[in-house]
């Protein structure tokens, strides 16, 4: 399995928050879930790696490219989700494909259509009067449209119903499967990696406390034991 994404002793030192040696890596086709509480460091994590914030010390390997030789090339590959819409009001999913055609010179128009029809997002309706899901769908829909191989999500699944929660974790893993497409998953809602994530990282103010497959993590306690209370569990002594 090739790698992916590389962190090597990455640190950000704020006034009043250190984020201190960060190393992992994704190999294509993994889902990660990157756990902790608020606080713990993940959205710098995603910043850092989406090239918003620049660590103060460590490396970062892209697809084996350099950030500073192969910025363009980095940022074609790589999809994001957050956890909200960030599109204007007024726009429309047509309005946002031929914006984003101009971003990504391998935008794949039929993939993008195909997963409006499948999500059944209306195409001419302004994305102010989309519900959350709705609005989840069609972000999901833009990351995966220019065929990357890495898909970072930030929190995508906060404040999502039960059933659209389930349709994204679901989609996440058929994609993942049939596309080798790598994902990058910070949640605070554990139960969500259950199922889906390969490998977890567990993060408290702002250092790795565990990482692993999530297979280890689960065999190194009794089958009763629930996955929500074995992470509670590390982060509580971690």
């Amino acid at each position: 399995m090739s790698t992916i994404l590389k962190l090597e002793d990455i640190e950000k030192h704020y006034k009043d928050f250190s984020l201190q040696d960060i190393s992992f890596s994704i190999g294509e086709g993994e889902v990660m879930g990157l756990v902790g509480p608020n606080g713990a460091g993940k959205t710098t994590i995603i910043k850092i790696i989406m090239g918003l914030v620049r660590p103060d010390g460590g490396e970062i390997e892209y697809f084996g490219l350099d950030w500073e030789e192969h910025e363009v090339a980095i940022k074609s590959k790589i999809g994001f989700v957050s956890d909200e819409c960030h599109l204007p009001d007024h726009m429309t999913p047509t309005f946002a494909e031929k914006m984003m055609r101009s971003f990504y010179r391998n935008w794949d128009r039929g993939r993008y259509h195909n997963y409006i029809e499948q999500y059944e997002l209306p195409l001419k309706k302004p994305v102010g009067q989309f519900s959350k899901g709705m609005k989840m769908k069609l972000s999901l829909a833009i990351a995966l449209s220019h065929r990357p191989e890495l898909v970072i999500m930030d929190e995508p699944t906060s404040g999502l119903d039960p059933l659209v929660r389930k349709f994204l974790l679901e989609e996440i893993e058929t994609i993942s499967k049939r596309d080798k497409t790598s994902f990058l998953f910070s949640s605070h809602i554990i139960s969500d990696l259950q199922d889906i994530a390969h490998s977890i990282i567990i993060l408290k103010n702002g250092r790795i406390i565990y990482y692993s497959s999530v297979d280890e993590l689960l065999n190194r306690y009794p089958k009763d034991k629930k996955f929500d209370d074995i992470v509670l569990s590390l982060l509580e002594g971690g």
